[in-house]
């Protein structure tokens, strides 16, 4: 259900009131009508928890950024080495990582470890 109400403005609050209907081609009463229910509608609505969360989320990574603690990956520089790498999937790269996975295997036998020693256990 609608409610009614009176709003008395100042001559130079209504010209700017109407000069913004006019670019919205909404007439000035509109224009308030929507302000003031968006305005209060808006603090009646509790955001749910994850909504909550989310904002929290953004705010805090927000601050972190605005500290210089976070940065964009794309923006760091590549790390040392990775170039000399050979692609994905290409039989080089299978080489070498057969190659690395040997040297590990070697030096676990070498330690006198198992495998199991170097599992966490609580």
């Amino acid at each position: 259900m609608s409610k009614f109400i009176t709003i008395s403005l100042p001559d130079d609050a209504y010209e700017a009131l109407k000069a913004a209907g006019e670019q919205a081609h909404q007439s000035p009463e509109e224009i308030a009508a929507t302000a003031i229910t968006e305005r209060f509608s808006a603090q009646h609505t509790t955001p749910s928890p994850e909504q909550q969360a989310q904002a929290a989320k953004e705010e805090f990574l927000a601050m972190m950024r605005s500290h210089g603690y976070l940065v964009d990956p794309k923006s760091l520089p590549p790390y040392p080495g990775v170039a000399d790498l050979p692609p994905t999937g290409s039989p080089e790269r299978a080489k070498l990582e057969e190659e690395v996975g040997n040297a590990l295997s070697d030096a676990l036998e070498q330690s006198g470890l198992s495998i199991l020693d170097l599992i966490e256990r609580r």
